[in-house]
């Protein structure tokens, strides 16, 4: 597994409403940590939902279509493409990004099988820490 930085955000419950995508894409966002008060213009989520649209049609944009597509500059296009990727949502190939799965289902799988695995080593160290404390 390789390194990844993401950052989960609970206590707030999903949208109610039915038939809202703005508002679950959103929420979704938020929970990612793709959506922070840092980021007034919404420039992760409007990228996010570029690469999500694209995913739809099978392409890979390169950051000037997706500056062009979210009227964002290209530097700020890059700066948050290196948070996705950091995050193990996007992956680039030749200069071009998508989405590292096929759908939000699988994203989301993806996301939990990473803190799953990030977990199960935490533990491991933790126990060998015991130990060599005298905690255990």
């Amino acid at each position: 597994m390789r390194s990844f930085k993401i950052t989960i955000y609970g206590g707030t419950n999903p949208p109610i409403e039915p038939l809202d995508v703005n508002k679950d894409l959103q929420w979704f966002c938020t929970s990612l940590g793709l959506v922070g008060n840092r980021d007034r213009n919404l420039s992760t989520f409007r990228i996010f939902i570029t690469l999500l649209k694209a995913s739809r049609q099978g392409k890979l944009l390169s950051s000037d279509n997706i500056a062009y597509e979210t009227s964002l500059s290209r530097a700020t296009v890059i700066h948050h493409l290196t948070k996705l990727s950091t995050s193990g949502i996007i992956l680039e190939e030749h200069e071009r990004y998508k989405l590292a799965v096929d759908n939000l289902e699988e994203l989301v799988k993806h996301v939990k099988l990473e803190i799953a695995q990030s977990m199960a080593d935490l533990e491991e160290i933790s126990k060998r820490i015991d130990e060599q404390l005298g905690l255990k």
